[in-house]
């Protein structure tokens, strides 16, 4: 056991076959930050006694408020192996679905992963994600099968029995990389069978080394016995494969789960004598106050079999970046230098690096006496060096601004205590100090047309949006301008000022919502403000085609029709939404790329004939109508930008212009004379009003759509439910109060949940998590994670009115039956200051509903 050297740290950061950084991935409360704490205690930070305890990287009030991890933080250690000593960055990311923007950044500062699965909830929503995420990017990967002593404890298994479950557990594991080779495999040692709690961790390797002498094997040959079915026959003295009595157990079973069997089964009625047996057995001195779980941890210390592990499995930056880099910088072989000192890992070369995360300086410890930050970055370095007083330039993919910046700071971080450093060397992961935060995903070079790191991919989005206000008016722009902050550090968050002044932040859930609130109180804005009701965010869409509509404004009159877009054209516009977003759409390569996608799907007639594309909808105008185009485009955005129904963005709609007509100006039409003869004849060579125009098509297009059966598109969460068999009922009673659409139910062999996966409405999940708990007194809890937006079936217009339909659907005039898609309508307009009440007394008028405001 040996503390962090300052000076032994700045020796190694030069050397790159030296460093490993490394990240601990997993699905919420499988054991990341108490694993962490095992590793912590090799350097002494922690005592080995409380490893599993203190949760040393949870250092905000709200992570142990809620016990659970929602920022990633990096903490600095170094590793003995033989006579060379590394030095490690293990950076201890969150679980929860929540935060899996910040699981993105993690993934980025490091070369390899250590991923947690509980042994017995196994693969979960975030365990599929982080796994995703680690294979896209190429990590090289160690899998940790956590809490094995639930299998006997919890579950009541025997060795025999915990052995299949881990067999079928580490094949879904694997199943879930969607690899065609089996990244994991116990024979090569990168699966670890551990209990962070007890503190004790097995690999098949090591425990097949200590047998190869017994055997008198190869270690090679012992090494396959262990997780292959063999048995041992102890009256031939042979290895077989077939079982020689129906007691006999597998190498795996007996050497490895029989022993920690026995010490969980019944621990107090362990005899001194059966625990110096067991002592003996495993080659391990026992104290006077040890117990059979203490003698496991002897035999197979945690904290010793990550070490190793992690010397052996996972990659330094010289070997990641060898290969790959291309991927995540895709111009980097544009410079040949930058790209040559990357591969190399150079630090004697022009400096490359990227900055995945920002955090607010009061979240942080500064050394004492040094000058403090309002913000730290979190940065790798891929080649070149920094050091205090350099001059870095600062560009993001998003913006063609390029700023410089001089580094005053450079720290490792020790959680959330930082060491200052003179020199942060290629294949680092260091922190430099702030006062004006960068944009996050930054990249930092000292060449100033570097070429730029890609933004990292985040699965989900931000999905629940409120309304900021400063409580004290004169204080909203301070509020504005701490919120701007937050999403300048907070890769997740959205900040948009609307032009009626509203402020807006979208986030990514609720547990998400409430850690921004009290970020923006406590440290960005540091004013009172109040929160509005989540905004759930809805689309407008239609199902059926609408006939001719026309519309006339002053001179123009246009008629105009729409129909519903096929998915599989959807599906296509839906790939090319990034390009769209941040190229010109009028680029004429874009269009002819969608066009020639479309064209098998919607004839090459309309397909010749596309004008615009926008937030996946469709504009077709004959080419005759080329010198009404410009206006014909900016009345379709204005359409799209929010329908009729309740304002919401339109979604996978082709509007097609039927005809356009300019009647001519008359001198009574100067005269503002409200009658026909006002207008000439139409012809096509009179003057057009764009204004007047722009409107006409935007009415059109709104009309049409009325007139095509106009429905509502609800965003959906993903909600996995395990619940206990006792109050199974109680939970679906919980899920079908909540509009829960049931998926799938199913139940691992030996354990007493049932697994259950759904769909919620997204404004249905505010108070869902709470309401479950509560009804289920804790036995049931979910998880939640944005999946798609689905159609409302329900008419919004709809009301019986037939003697049948009035008896059967309402009572006394009451709806016995909610129409969920006129409560979604309703509740939106409401929120919106838009009025309401046309839909319940007017609804067989529909073409008022765009007008009605």
């Amino acid at each position: 056991m040996f503390k962090v050297n300052k000076e032994q740290i700045d020796k190694l950061l030069s050397r790159p076959d030296h460093i490993y950084n490394f990240c601990i991935l997993a699905h919420v409360d499988h054991g990341k930050t108490t694993l962490c704490d095992h590793l912590l205690a090799t350097n002494g930070i922690i005592s080995k006694e409380l490893a599993g305890e203190i949760r040393y990287m949870d250092c905000l009030p709200a992570e142990r408020d809620r016990n659970i991890t929602m920022k990633t933080s990096a903490v600095s250690l170094l590793a003995q192996k033989e006579r060379d000593l590394y030095y490690m960055t293990v950076v201890d990311s969150p679980g929860h679905v929540d935060f899996e923007a910040e699981v993105s950044n993690a993934v980025r500062l490091a070369d390899g992963c250590i991923i947690l699965v509980d042994a017995v909830e196994g693969v979960c929503v975030q365990t599929e994600l982080v796994l995703r995420v680690a294979m896209r990017e190429k990590l090289a990967a160690i899998l940790v099968i956590n809490k094995i002593d639930r299998l006997f404890v919890e579950l009541g298994m025997d060795p025999q029995a915990a052995e299949i479950h881990l067999q079928q557990l580490l094949t879904e594991v694997n199943a879930a990389t969607m690899l065609q080779d089996s990244p994991f495999d116990p024979t090569l040692g990168n699966v670890v069978f551990a209990s962070c709690q007890g503190k004790w961790g097995v690999s098949v390797p090591k425990v097949a080394c200590q047998w190869a002498e017994k055997l008198k094997i190869s270690e090679e040959t012992a090494i396959n016995l262990f997780w292959d079915n063999n048995y041992y026959d102890p009256v031939r003295k042979v290895i077989t494969k077939k079982q020689p009595d129906a007691k006999s157990l597998t190498f795996f079973a007996q050497s490895i789960l029989m022993p920690i069997y026995k010490a969980y089964r019944d621990p107090k009625e362990i005899s001194s004598t059966e625990l110096q047996q067991m002592a003996k057995r495993l080659n391990v001195e026992i104290g006077p106050r040890d117990n059979a779980v203490n003698i496991i941890a002897k035999w197979m210390p945690l904290s010793v079999t990550l070490i190793e592990n992690v010397l052996k499995f996972l990659h330094t930056p010289l070997q990641s970046q060898s290969e790959g880099l291309t991927s995540i910088c895709p111009d980097l072989n544009m410079n040949e230098e930058l790209f040559n000192g990357a591969v190399k890992v150079d630090s004697n070369t022009k400096t490359l690096a990227f900055a995945p995360k920002i955090v607010h300086g009061g979240l942080l410890r500064f050394p004492p006496g040094a000058p403090t930050y309002k913000f730290v970055a979190y940065l790798r370095v891929y080649c070149g060096s920094i050091k205090v007083g350099d001059k870095l330039y600062v560009s993001h993919v998003k913006t063609e601004t390029v700023t410089e910046i001089t580094v005053t700071s450079l720290y490792i971080f020790m959680g959330n205590e930082l060491i200052t450093i003179n020199r942060a060397a290629a294949g680092c992961v260091v922190g430099i100090g702030l006062n004006d935060p960068m944009l996050k995903q930054s990249t930092l070079s000292s060449v100033e047309d570097a070429p730029l790191f890609k933004s990292t991919t985040h699965y989900a989005q931000p999905i629940v949006k409120v309304s900021l206000e400063a409580e004290d008016l004169t204080q909203q722009a301070t509020l504005v301008e701490g919120a701007e902050l937050l999403a300048k550090i907070d890769p997740a968050v959205v900040i948009s000022n609307e032009s009626n002044g509203q402020l807006l932040m979208s986030c990514m859930g609720e547990v998400h919502l409430q850690f921004c609130i009290d970020e923006l109180k406590n440290y960005l804005a540091k004013v009172e403000f109040s929160v509005s009701e989540p905004l759930v965010p809805c689309k407008e869409t239609v199902t059926k085609s609408s006939p001719k509509v026309s519309v006339s404004a002053g001179a123009t009159s246009i008629e105009a029709s729409c129909f519903s877009l096929p998915k599989e054209a959807i599906d296509i516009l839906e790939k090319k939404q990034a390009l769209l977003a941040t190229k010109d759409i009028n680029n004429v390569n874009i269009i002819n790329d969608i066009k020639e996608e479309l064209t098998p799907i919607l004839g090459e007639k309309l397909v010749q004939n596309i004008i615009d594309v926008n937030s996946i909808n469709i504009l077709i105008a004959d080419e005759q109508f080329s010198s009404f185009h410009n206006s014909l485009i900016a009345g379709f955005r204005l359409c799209v930008s929010a329908g009729p129904l309740c304002e919401e963005p339109i979604f996978g709609v082709c509007f097609t212009v039927e005809s356009v007509s300019i009647r001519q100006l008359t001198l009574e039409y100067l005269l503002q004379m409200d009658d026909e003869s006002a207008f000439a004849p139409a012809s096509s060579d009179a003057p057009l009003q764009f204004g007047e125009a722009i409107g006409c098509t935007k009415e059109a297009f709104r009309a049409a759509f009325q007139e095509a059966t106009p429905r509502i598109l609800e965003p959906m969460y993903r909600c996995e439910v395990q619940s206990d068999f006792t109050v199974i009922g109680k939970t679906y009673e919980v899920l079908q109060a909540h509009r829960c659409k049931i998926v799938e139910e199913k139940q691992k062999e030996g354990i007493n949940s049932t697994f259950i996966s759904c769909f919620l409405p997204v404004i249905e999940s505010f108070g869902f998590p709470n309401d479950l708990g509560s009804k289920t007194s804790g036995k049931a809890y979910p998880q939640l994670v944005f999946s798609h937006f689905e159609l409302v079936t329900d008419d919004p217009f709809w009301k019986p009115q037939t003697e049948e339909e009035l008896e059967y659907y309402s009572k006394n005039g009451k709806e016995l039956r909610p129409n969920i898609a006129k409560k979604i309508i309703e509740y939106v307009r409401k929120r919106k200051g838009i009025w309401f009440e046309n839909i319940e007394q007017k609804n067989d008028r529909r073409a008022t509903m765009g007008k009605s405001k």
